[in-house]
């Protein structure tokens, strides 16, 4: 593992707080099993003190597998699985992540995925357009 990025740990240690609904430091600290005190220094990016611990960090990938000590401590995305990391991305950036499609919760008739062009839908594939004679 590279050096520790200090300022990007606290984002990400919030998006993880954020992506498995923990919503208080103390209940954070508590899955973590980390002093309260010491995983508000952990979050809020303090440059002094001690970085958070790997055996403190491994109980977060015990609640989510996919994640990685590469990602938590540098900021690495090399091994996380894309979604998770547009996930964390988005939640670092403050985004809102909706629960579900609201589209599918307002009519349940629709279908899951769009049709495919050509496969019967609506969506007819577009012809190429044939030389004026």
């Amino acid at each position: 593992m590279t050096d520790i990025d200090r300022a990007g740990l606290g984002k990400r240690l919030r998006a993880i707080m954020a992506h498995l609904e923990i919503e208080t430091v103390r209940e954070f600290a508590a899955t973590l099993g980390a002093e309260r005190n010491a995983v508000s220094n952990w979050i809020n990016a303090a440059t002094s003190g001690n970085p958070p611990p790997v055996p403190a960090m491994l109980k977060l990938i015990e609640r989510e597998r996919d994640l990685t000590l590469d990602w938590i401590y540098t900021g690495n995305p090399a091994r996380l699985p894309t979604g998770l990391f547009i996930r964390l991305s988005a939640l670092m950036d403050g985004a809102k992540i909706p629960e579900s499609n609201p589209d599918l919760a307002e009519n349940p008739e629709l279908p899951a995925q769009p049709p495919r062009p050509g496969r019967g839908s609506p969506l007819k594939r577009q012809q190429p357009a044939r030389p004026a004679t």
